[in-house]
């Protein structure tokens, strides 16, 4: 017997269910909406199909940071255009994971004022809870090198040192560089999975200048230190998790976003420290999430009898 294969576009599914479509509905009428009825992977699948139905950015914040990492894992397999925003973590030492965090904060700062059309971004509630650098000053924090453009070496050279990486003479781990002649051997953080075939990310690179003309851009492997495939352009993030800079200078990421975003809070409950739950008008309830979920009446007209955190 032959093999069948059925590929599942779960998104078009979740976004014909009559819930859903009410859902997105309300969602650009710039109100308040409480949706009940899913939890777990199915709210990432929500968000994504409400994006898609109204041709909106959704931001999906959620309570925990692995809570997020799996939306991103669960939106790329889905096909779904997506945007990470991660929590800088305590560092304990950890130079280079720290430095990778920042680097994608950075792109997830470059790319949201230019987000258009239905993608969900992704955030866990302490990721939001921190300042970003506004977009004037990525000048500074990041830098995107094309094949072909006019590249003075040695400002690169002063660039890549103020933003927190290493001159060595064999690159070894992220935020290293190393100059021979006129060949620079620069390891960024980033996410290698958002590298494309044409954008190189978080991948070991080097550059091949002829005079101040970038002429050529390899990925290289740090074992044989051979070149690898060519890439069109790379983009360089600070290595220093410090140097994202001040209060003065930065902003919530929020502001960044087009005014049309819809925000979902994915498991309100566990987000905030305190809530209030309104029925006929009323308080019925206040307090912590704890207490909300203890009470009788909350479970009996809200939440539902089998609700739990």
């Amino acid at each position: 017997l032959s093999a069948v294969t059925v590929r599942l576009d779960l998104v078009s599914l979740v976004e014909r269910h009559p819930g859903v479509v009410e859902l997105a509905r309300a969602a650009t009428s710039a109100r308040r909406i409480v949706a009940s009825g899913v939890g777990g992977s199915a709210v990432t699948l929500v968000a994504a199909a409400v994006a898609r139905a109204t041709g909106r950015p959704v931001v999906l914040v959620t309570a925990h940071i692995d809570d997020a990492d799996e939306a991103i894992d669960e939106l790329a397999s889905a096909g779904m255009a997506s945007l990470h925003l991660p929590a800088l973590e305590s560092l304990s030492g950890e130079r280079g994971v720290g430095a990778e965090i920042v680097a994608e904060r950075l792109a997830a700062v470059r790319s949201a004022p230019t987000l258009r059309g239905p993608a969900v971004v992704v955030a866990p509630v302490s990721a939001l809870m921190q300042l970003v650098p506004r977009p004037a000053r990525l000048e500074r924090l990041a830098r995107t090198l094309k094949v072909g453009t006019d590249v003075r070496l040695s400002a690169l050279l002063e660039w890549l040192t103020a933003a927190g990486y290493r001159r060595v003479e064999t690159v070894e781990e992220m935020g290293d560089f190393a100059l021979r002649g006129g060949i620079l051997d620069v390891f960024p953080p980033g996410s290698a999975s958002r590298s494309t075939r044409e954008v190189s990310q978080g991948v070991p690179v080097r550059l091949d200048f002829f005079g101040d003309t970038l002429d050529r851009i390899t990925e290289f492997d740090l074992e044989s230190m051979g070149s690898d495939r060519a890439v069109e352009s790379v983009e360089l993030f600070a290595a220093d998790a410090g140097s994202p800079g001040d209060d003065r200078e930065s902003v919530n990421f929020l502001e960044l976003l087009p005014a049309d975003s819809i925000v979902m809070l994915a498991e309100t409950l566990e987000i905030v420290d305190r809530a209030y739950i309104l029925h006929d008008g009323q308080v019925l309830m206040e307090g912590a999430p704890q207490a909300i979920v203890a009470s009788a009446d909350v479970r009996r007209v809200y939440l539902g009898e089998r609700f739990s955190l």
